[in-house]
């Protein structure tokens, strides 16, 4: 129908997180649940005015647009970037289940199979997160199995850390949350592939 609506995208894009609900449709969200902008990334804050503007209009890509004064095909191509998000969410969502999350998706089977291939580790690390790092969940969700799974990411460890560390706008403590890891692991293994600098290892916020 050409809407899409904060209920269709991912939990942790949503600007008031997975633990709060959504405002009802058509109602602004109450400021009071709105994060704040200083020392976040500006992507992210980006990212959350989109999809609040969405929530606000019930999902009219051109009135949002509008408000947001920028055009409804650049608005369009922001939602893309958020791709591997979208697809994760659906994955989880429906358990694996493909033909589910095609459906949901609005692509065919065929489409999303590419679309997984494509994503790779951007796409595990969107998973990771949703399912706070456990490694059955996600093997459920991405249809591999679990040792499968645990060996690609051992084998590309550097390139998993650094998608993760994008998931999580740059934050550690995040970061190590999607891995279901302890944060000090995280920075150990992320300094010693260079993802963080030594100065950046205590400034993790929650």
């Amino acid at each position: 129908d050409g809407e899409l609506g904060l209920g269709d995208l991912p939990r942790t894009l949503r600007p008031e997180g997975p633990a709060k609900a959504l405002a009802p449709a058509g109602h602004p969200p109450d400021p009071a649940s709105l994060l704040p902008l200083a020392g976040r990334n500006l992507d992210g804050v980006v990212r959350d005015l989109i999809l609040q503007t969405l929530e606000m209009v019930q999902g009219n890509r051109l009135k949002a647009a509008q408000l947001l004064g920028i055009g409804e095909r650049t608005l369009y191509r922001k939602i893309e970037l958020y791709e591997p998000a979208l697809i994760a969410e659906a994955l989880v969502r429906f358990e694996g289940d493909r033909g589910q999350a095609a459906k949901a998706l609005e692509m065919t089977r065929k489409v999303l199979d590419r679309k997984v291939e494509k994503h790779g580790l951007d796409l595990h690390a969107e998973v990771l997160e949703l399912v706070s790092g456990d490694p059955t969940k996600a093997s459920v969700a991405l249809g591999v199995e679990t040792g499968t799974l645990q060996s690609i990411w051992r084998d590309q460890e550097a390139a998993l850390l650094q998608a993760v560390l994008k998931v999580a706008q740059g934050n550690p403590t995040r970061a190590a949350r999607a891995l279901g890891w302890e944060e000090e692991v995280f920075l150990t293994k992320a300094l010693a592939c260079g993802l963080l600098s030594p100065a950046s290892e205590g400034d993790s916020v929650d």
